[in-house]
């Protein structure tokens, strides 16, 4: 597998940075400076499950919660624990 140009990685960071700071997961990681994030859900028979990942310069975590409803509401604590604990 190659490696993403250094062009689309900025971009990429850019979203996730505006998604942490000012998109869906802003009510939970929009504090942190540094910080970029990609939240979600999956539907999976008759529940979902609330999923969020993120990094900060020191640490990149992930966050799965089986019966979340969405991302940044159930998934999003424990990724912002995990980000002002390191």
């Amino acid at each position: 597998m190659g490696s993403i140009s250094a062009r689309t990685a900025g971009y990429l960071q850019s979203t996730m940075r505006t998604v942490a700071t000012s998109g869906a997961a802003g009510p939970r990681l929009g504090g942190l400076a540094g910080t970029g994030t990609k939240t979600g859900t999956a539907e999976e028979g008759d529940h979902t499950n609330g999923r969020l990942t993120a990094y900060d310069s020191h640490i990149a975590v992930a966050a799965l919660v089986a019966g979340g409803r969405t991302g940044v509401d159930y998934a999003g604590y424990v990724v912002r624990q995990l980000l002002t604990e390191n």
